[in-house]
């Protein structure tokens, strides 16, 4: 997500920063990218001052927040110039793919693993998708901009690499075998586990998939057996994926238990009889004529989530009839219906 940064002096700059990065982690990115050493920096946001083991959760940091950067003992002062052999540099970057020029600023220090990392920033290019060149030769990641001549003559080439070919096969080629990455929720707790597969691989290989993944995340499979679900309906494992019509970034639940004989709707009828609250978490919240929910069940608690989980701010207010009442920016009806339930 996008954070926009002012200092005291006026200077307005955004940062791309990930949803869980320490404040440490965004001092850093400053530093990074516009060279104000991360012991003078203090970044102040709603009026409080951010402490570095902290991060962007804590303080409900958003898309499009507004954080002031003070400068200890310099707050008008911009970062000082670098009295060493190699000042900074404007590297032109000439893209071959969309045949683009585009201008970086750099130090003579700085690596070219380091100016590849800024490419894929401004281009979204994988840094493993693309080689750069200058003078005829290949840049390593390991040299630094001064090492390569960069710093003297600073224009380089950027080449995209081709896909790798795919490895021949015996039967023949499936088209539009492309990557899906989904998310599977297991039964016993609420995080997803992102897993990549082909669309036209059978469900079955999630099996495999998840038994690969199952000590890098540690999440729970039952060991009684289980089978999956999407959109509430039993998957058939002998069906690919795109015979289900899964789409790029969709869920797909896990059960207990094994499904053996009769129709996926007979059996759905009969897991639905078995638990009632299977879809709707909220059923035996509902104490009184008004639909508020139990006191043990705490608004603020909610709206967090629903920040982070639909980019909107919100707040929690009292209303003469209905009493505790979440509102949130804009109309999030159908969204917030979907993340309740």
């Amino acid at each position: 997500m996008d954070v926009f940064f002012e200092t005291s002096n006026g200077k307005h700059f955004s940062i791309e920063i990930g949803f869980f990065d320490t404040v440490l982690e965004i001092k850093e990115k400053v530093h990074k990218y516009e060279g104000f050493p991360v012991s003078t920096q203090k970044l102040v946001f709603n009026g409080q001052e951010l402490e570095d083991d902290r991060d962007t959760e804590h303080y409900d940091i958003l898309q499009n927040s507004r954080i002031h950067l003070a400068l200890a003992d310099q707050d008008s002062a911009p970062p000082p110039a670098k009295l060493d052999a190699h000042p900074r540099v404007s590297v032109v970057v000439n893209v071959t793919v969309s045949k683009r020029q585009v201008t970086l600023d750099a130090d003579a220090t700085d690596t070219v693993g380091q100016l590849k990392a800024r490419i894929h920033d401004l281009e979204g290019i994988p840094t493993s998708r693309f080689v750069l060149f200058h003078g005829g030769a290949e840049l390593q990641d390991h040299q630094t901009l001064a090492d390569c001549g960069v710093a003297d003559d600073p224009e380089v080439s950027l080449v995209v690499r081709p896909f790798p070919p795919s490895p021949p096969s015996s039967s023949a080629p499936l088209q539009g075998s492309k990557k899906l990455r989904l998310m599977v929720l297991p039964k016993c707790g609420t995080k997803k586990v992102p897993v990549d597969v082909n669309a036209s691989d059978n469900v079955s290989e999630l099996r495999k998939e998840l038994q690969r993944l199952y000590g890098v995340f540690n999440f729970h499979l039952p060991t009684d057996g289980y089978f999956f679900i999407y959109k509430q309906n039993v998957m058939d494992e002998d069906k690919s994926f795109r015979w289900h019509d899964v789409k790029q970034g969709d869920t797909i639940e896990i059960f207990n238990g094994s499904v053996t004989g009769g129709s996926s709707q007979e059996f759905m009828s009969d897991l639905n009889s078995q638990l009632p609250s299977a879809f709707d978490p909220f059923a035996e919240a509902i104490v009184d004529d008004s639909g508020g929910l139990k006191k043990e069940f705490s608004y603020n608690k909610i709206l967090k989530d629903l920040k982070k989980e639909l980019y909107r701010n919100g707040t929690v207010v009292q209303d003469p009839e209905l009493g505790q009442v979440i509102q949130l920016q804009a109309d999030q009806q159908k969204s917030v219906s979907s993340f309740l339930v």
